[in-house]
């Protein structure tokens, strides 16, 4: 669900988001800088699925390519409008929606992913950085 507050906190207007397909739930973790989207993740029974950022305006799911089978921790957040980073299997990760491609991973301990800041993110992740693993997929 969505609370659109332009109308002031007075008069919200609840938008309430539809399944991702039968069965699997939306899972919201982050809003893009500009409220735009919405990242999250797919939940069917209980088990986490893939990456989908919902679009405010065009009222649809985008599933991203770049995490599919894999487990993507509950840490989620927009660089900028375009970029997300999550954490999976202890890796963090740079994912361009518009691009529909990843890039970058540094080895972080299990219990820190739950912690990612934009500004630690993008210090993992940039080409060129010093971090333990570095590698780019599509």
């Amino acid at each position: 669900m969505i609370l659109d507050l332009g109308a002031g906190f007075g008069s919200p207007v609840k938008q309430d988001l539809p399944p991702v397909s039968p069965g699997a739930l939306f899972w919201p973790i982050a809003w893009s800088p500009d409220g735009a989207l919405v990242a999250g993740t797919a939940v069917t029974a209980g088990q986490v699925g893939d990456i989908h950022v919902w679009s405010v305006a065009e009222r649809a799911y985008r599933r991203m390519p770049w995490n599919r089978g894999e487990q993507v921790d509950y840490s989620l957040v927009f660089i900028d409008r375009d970029t997300i980073v999550y954490g999976s299997s202890g890796e963090l990760w740079l994912g361009n929606i518009r691009a529909a491609n990843r890039s970058g991973s540094t080895a972080v301990r299990p219990d820190t992913t739950s912690a990612i800041s934009p500004a630690r993110a993008m210090a993992a992740c940039s080409p060129g950085s010093t971090t333990p693993t570095s590698r780019t997929s599509g």
